[in-house]
């Protein structure tokens, strides 16, 4: 799914502590807060999709969502 902007966003996301949560920061107004285990889950995912991404760049097939 390509970024609000019509691209994949090219620039980290700026990821916080703030009062026991977990906060999020982005281009194009993405912001969003989790809490400490569900950020926990979403960087493993956000892991995973990156090294998939990465193989379909070298010329991989296209991952599994």
């Amino acid at each position: 799914m390509p970024a609000p902007t019509g691209g994949p966003f090219s620039e980290p996301l700026t990821v916080v502590f703030v009062e026991g949560e977990v906060v999020v920061l982005g281009p194009a107004h993405l912001h969003g807060s989790l809490t400490a285990d569900a950020a926990r889950q979403t960087a493993a995912r956000l892991a995973e999709m990156a090294g998939k991404a990465e193989l379909r760049h070298d010329g991989g097939e296209e991952p599994e969502l």
